[in-house]
């Protein structure tokens, strides 16, 4: 994705994000078994803030995309303008 022109920057980031939430979380598991004794979804403040950052990292995606979706959309808009008016 990182290669291709097309993907809009915002929802890279996102992608990027759910990378690091991925490292992450690992991570937080391993600690949560290991020290507290528990599984990771059991650990609330461990758990709550990988899930928020996941939640993070869709956010940006979906704004990303949103946001290539309008421009693509405004930009059809304009052609179509260009059209009628060449007409």
């Amino acid at each position: 994705m990182t290669r291709t022109k097309e993907t809009p920057k915002l929802a890279l980031v996102g992608f990027y994000a759910l990378l690091v939430f991925v490292a992450v979380t690992i991570p937080a598991g391993i600690y949560a078994k290991v020290s507290l004794q528990e599984e990771l979804a059991n650990v609330d403040w461990l758990h709550g803030g990988a899930e928020a950052f996941l939640t993070l990292s869709n956010i940006l995606v979906v704004l990303g995309f949103r946001q290539a979706v309008l421009q693509h959309r405004a930009k059809g808009m304009a052609e179509a303008d260009e059209s009628t008016l060449a007409s």
